[in-house]
């Protein structure tokens, strides 16, 4: 009769601890992938989210071309929102431009500049809002000054172009917005921003306005 090994029961306990681990470090395993696969899909839904905002611009595109509003910095908070629901194709020229103005927000300032991948100086600013909707200005401030009808400071109205210096020269654009605010390229070290007519080196600097639309 064979004789029965004293080890068989230890072995037995072994094989049974060693099936558990197994049994463990797999559920861990998969739990581990879940997450990493849970990870994964919050960054595709993060970055599909993040495609939908326009660069540097206070609107969110809602899909095709409808925009809402989007929370931007206090000195934009006092200008409302001229593309709200919107569509492009159903708004005005006048709601258009101020979009397209909008959208460049923060691009920086450089001289000579005329495209928002290297930035604006004033004229390249107003230059390239207004060639979005087919109106070719002049490339300098004091050029631009001649065009259009000219606008007294009370009529000024949305989208009209606003101009500052001093008796003997232009030497700066914007776009007006409504409430005395206005958007333009600023200055060297700055960005493409909103102002007020208010503040005094606009008020001390202004110098007419003309409407081309």
């Amino acid at each position: 009769m064979p004789r029965t090994t004293p080890l068989a029961p230890w072995m037995s306990v072994r094989t049974l601890l060693v099936f558990a681990i197994l049994l463990t470090t797999t559920a861990c395993g998969s739990k581990q992938y879940s997450t990493k696969q849970v990870l994964a899909d919050e960054t595709n839904s993060t970055e599909s989210i993040a495609a939908s905002f326009e660069p540097a611009s206070p609107f969110l595109r809602m899909g095709g071309n409808q925009f809402c509003t989007l929370p931007v910095p206090s000195v934009v908070a006092g200008t409302k929102n001229p593309f709200d629901l919107v569509s492009m194709s159903g708004s005005t020229t006048n709601q258009r431009l101020l979009a397209l103005a909008f959208s460049q927000i923060g691009t920086l300032y450089r001289p000579g500049g005329t495209e928002p991948s290297t930035g604006f100086d004033c004229s390249g600013f107003t230059t390239w809002v207004y060639s979005k909707l087919g109106v070719n200005l002049p490339r300098s401030s004091r050029e631009q000054f001649q065009e259009g009808k000219v606008i007294a400071k009370s009529q000024l109205r949305k989208g009209d172009l606003v101009f500052f210096g001093n008796k003997h020269r232009i030497t700066h654009v914007g776009i007006y917005l409504e409430d005395n605010k206005f958007i333009h390229s600023s200055s060297s070290g700055d960005t493409v921003k909103i102002s007020s007519l208010d503040e005094p080196t606009w008020e001390r600097k202004y110098t007419g306005a003309r409407r081309v639309f």
